[in-house]
């Protein structure tokens, strides 16, 4: 599942003069290295499902009160990794229907995971589960998101929500904000028994 922030662009002056890029040549650049990374995977897992949504660096308008959410450049990644990716047969790249929400089910748990720059961890066990109360598939048991720069955890009325560190581990913003953490991702390992068996916080090495 991709989280979004993948791209730094314009939100942030200082992040995109940092990333010595420009945003379109970022997000050319990252879907190029997702697609080389996921097929290599699929060398070795004989069934690959990906899962994207958007992240709030790319939105085209800088100003978020002037900006409609979904008109964010991230949403050309997963069409260009379907593309990509087309004539490998392990690989599936979907298409989520609920805006910048992802639903996943996985062994018939229900996983919600949206960016996060809308959410607060403590409030979503509580405020997602009700928004797809009426939706298909498994309840909402799980909710994971990124954004925060941080790692952390919260349950409430039985729901886990999560942050993932971010792959970048911070930028000067997040410094600026003293919202540093490693690099790092998280990978969640399901039973069919016990459901989530374990989280396993990968350190990023640069």
């Amino acid at each position: 599942v991709l989280l979004g922030d993948m791209v730094a662009g314009s939100i942030h002056v200082g992040v995109r003069v940092a990333s010595e890029e420009n945003t379109i040549d970022q997000l050319m650049h990252v879907s190029e290295l997702l697609a080389q990374a996921i097929n290599g995977l699929s060398a070795s897992v004989p069934e690959i499902e990906v899962y994207s949504t958007y992240g709030n660096h790319a939105r085209v308008v800088a100003n978020k009160k002037e900006s409609i959410h979904a008109d964010n450049m991230e949403r050309i990644l997963p069409w260009w990794l379907r593309e990509r990716v087309a004539t490998n047969s392990r690989i599936c790249v979907h298409e989520s229907p609920y805006h910048e929400f992802v639903k996943v089910d996985v062994l018939g748990e229900g996983i919600v995971a949206p960016h996060g720059d809308l959410d607060n961890i403590r409030e979503a066990g509580l405020i997602i589960p009700a928004l797809f109360a009426n939706v298909g598939g498994a309840p909402v048991k799980y909710v994971v998101m990124g954004d925060k720069h941080h790692q952390e955890s919260y349950e409430r009325l039985g729901v886990e929500s999560f942050i993932v560190g971010s792959l970048c581990g911070t930028d000067n913003y997040a410094n600026d904000k003293r919202l540093f953490s490693k690099p790092s991702q998280m990978m969640m390992v399901f039973d069919p028994e016990e459901g989530l068996e374990c989280t396993y916080n990968i350190s990023v090495k640069s």
